[in-house]
């Protein structure tokens, strides 16, 4: 009978992203507190070994093996392709190896805004519940410090997907260059740290999603990051019904709304085109 030995094991913080293999490794991509992280696992004689990988952090990586089994011997083996991208780093294809550390940058997207002086933050906001919802703090180079910053909080929390660092010449450019600060929340409905956050949110549950982003909308107000009078929410199709029920539930939170592509109608849902 065949043995098996568990390389990865999620938990309440950690998921599985993906994986990809090369000749002799197997390597993790893991989404660790909602940024990435890649493990390599290499199989030898005293069973499977662990390495962490050093990659940009925190953001978002992707890993593809760039092996031909069919090719041998194939001087690309144990080559990696890695993607990277975070709110002030533009995406960036980098090339890697397995079993050690450097990546050589391939090509990268263009850079639209001048980062310097700007920073990313991750704070926690408790939601209703107790739950700790995440989120992420894009802060402009110069920002105010009597709780008056313009301040975009944006959201999803639907269909498993994960809300993750990622590049926007447009935010960046025309926000954060300008003094905004943007928000990213990482609400149940999404994957953040699968399939349980997701679950968590679905039918009877679905409160949860629209009391996490409110948590996220008072905890910056309390800890004077701006003010009810200066922040604003965004969100498209999922995230427009998100900030729709949200702005009549909690309008007290917020001055401005962007509600985008939004199916609001959920009892004429299955009428809908």
């Amino acid at each position: 009978r065949p043995t098996y030995a568990v390389l990865f094991t999620p938990t309440s913080t950690r998921s599985l992203a993906g994986w990809t293999a090369t000749r002799t490794t197997v390597v993790l991509d893991v989404l660790d507190e909602v940024a990435s992280r890649l493990e390599e696992w290499r199989h030898g004689p005293g069973g499977w070994t662990r390495r962490d990988v050093q990659a940009p952090h925190p953001g978002t990586l992707g890993v593809s093996a760039m092996h031909d089994v069919h090719r041998e011997p194939d001087p690309l083996a144990e080559a990696l392709l890695v993607n990277y991208t975070d709110f002030l780093t533009p995406d960036s294809l980098m090339l890697g190896q397995t079993g050690r550390d450097g990546l050589e940058v391939l090509k990268s997207r263009p850079r639209y805004f001048d980062a310097a002086g700007m920073r990313v933050e991750q704070r926690h906001a408790r939601s209703r519940d107790g739950t700790q919802v995440p989120y992420f703090i894009v802060w402009p180079a110069r920002p105010r410090d009597d709780g008056r910053n313009p301040t975009v909080l944006y959201g999803y929390g639907g269909f498993e997907i994960p809300m993750q660092p990622s590049y926007s010449g447009t935010i960046g450019s025309q926000w954060l260059a300008g003094g905004g600060v943007h928000v990213l929340a990482n609400i149940r409905g999404g994957g953040e740290f699968g399939p349980a956050w997701h679950q968590a949110a679905l039918r009877s549950q679905r409160q949860n999603a629209f009391d996490d982003f409110a948590a996220v909308a008072e905890d910056l107000i309390a800890r004077g990051v701006t003010r009810a009078e200066h922040l604003g929410i965004e969100g498209g199709s999922n995230g427009g019904l998100l900030v729709g029920t949200v702005m009549l539930q909690r309008p007290e939170l917020f001055r401005a709304v962007v509600c985008q592509v939004p199916l609001l109608d959920m009892r004429r849902f299955h009428l809908l085109l």
